[in-house]
């Protein structure tokens, strides 16, 4: 069955459409257009006609390029961080209802964080980190299954209201908040699992594409940058103009505005935790939505995976 998850994220609105079997998911297609949609959130909280409008035509043209892979009406919508903190999150979902004739899922904190670790462990004794516009969800695992999760009003947008960065001192305060917030939450990790520490969320996505100087990676493979080649980036960001950190090889378009603000809080995961060496991974929530899914079919809630970058797919381990 061809499938399409789309995800209304703070900063970006995304697709994925894939074959789902029982305990299989085959990637097809990976989509996303820059929406910005936490920045469209007031002082009260609630989010501007624009910025409703701006996303609702998003939805539209994904799930039509869905279409071309045969998703038909098999698509979910599920919404995150902004969404959440939205107090007329029904104008938007009403909008895309009418608009689009989707009905919109919004994703608690923890469902975030449980689809984020589905997608990005793998069967891993590890720590995940998603890092996005509005929040950061980090998980700790063992064998793939998730045991601690917490979600953080924490994210590079959020950052960005918070505080704009013109030099590496702004960022250095940033990262003293960011750490002071992980720190109260959740002081240390469960013992062995800094060992692994994978990443998701397009803080690491764009980290990976400029560390490589290429902007369309292949995002089948999972991509190691060591936490001083992420310093170094975060050092040399801080201190350009915007059109200079655009100009950088491998910076996705929109990614300029707020990369930095989120590799301050990639750097204070690091420092906490004593991450020496980040795994990032194009996977995201929607992976996770649709891995379940699978695991759903064949009768197994929670499926261990096992990552075949070659071929794009997804299988249970031990398959």
């Amino acid at each position: 069955m061809i499938r399409s998850v789309i995800a209304i994220g703070s900063n970006s609105t995304r697709m994925l459409t894939a074959e789902v079997c029982p305990g299989t998911v085959s990637v097809l297609h990976r989509d996303r257009i820059e929406t910005s949609l936490f920045l469209g959130l007031d002082r009260k909280h609630n989010l501007s006609d624009e910025a409703i409008g701006r996303v609702c035509e998003a939805v539209g043209v994904l799930k039509l390029r869905s279409s071309c892979y045969g998703s038909g009406g098999r698509i979910a919508l599920l919404a995150t961080s902004a969404v959440r903190d939205a107090l007329n999150k029904k104008d938007l979902s009403d909008r895309i209802l009418h608009d689009c004739g989707l009905d919109m899922e919004i994703l608690s904190g923890n469902e975030e964080a449980r689809l984020a670790f589905i997608a990005a462990s793998l069967g891993r004794t590890c720590t995940v980190a998603d890092i996005g516009g509005g929040s950061t969800e980090i998980i700790c695992g063992t064998a793939g299954v998730p045991d601690t999760e917490i979600s953080l009003q924490l994210g590079a947008s959020r950052l960005m209201r918070l505080r704009p960065i013109r030099g590496i001192s702004d960022a250095n305060e940033l990262i003293g908040y960011a750490k002071a917030l992980i720190a109260e939450h959740l002081p240390s990790l469960p013992s062995g699992q800094n060992d692994c520490f994978v990443g998701i969320g397009g803080t690491l996505t764009t980290l990976a594409c400029i560390h490589h100087g290429i902007g369309n990676l292949n995002a089948d493979r999972e991509y190691t940058v060591s936490a001083d080649s992420m310093t170094a980036w975060l050092n040399r960001l801080a201190d350009m103009s915007l059109p200079e950190r655009a100009a950088v090889p491998g910076m996705p378009p929109g990614r300029e505005k707020h990369i930095v603000h989120g590799l301050c809080i990639l750097r204070a995961l690091c420092e906490h935790f004593g991450f020496g060496h980040i795994c990032i991974s194009f996977r995201t929530n929607m992976d996770g939505y649709l891995i379940r899914e699978a695991g759903a079919q064949d009768g197994s809630m929670s499926l261990p995976t096992t990552f075949f970058p070659d071929a794009g797919i997804l299988r249970r381990g031990g398959e």
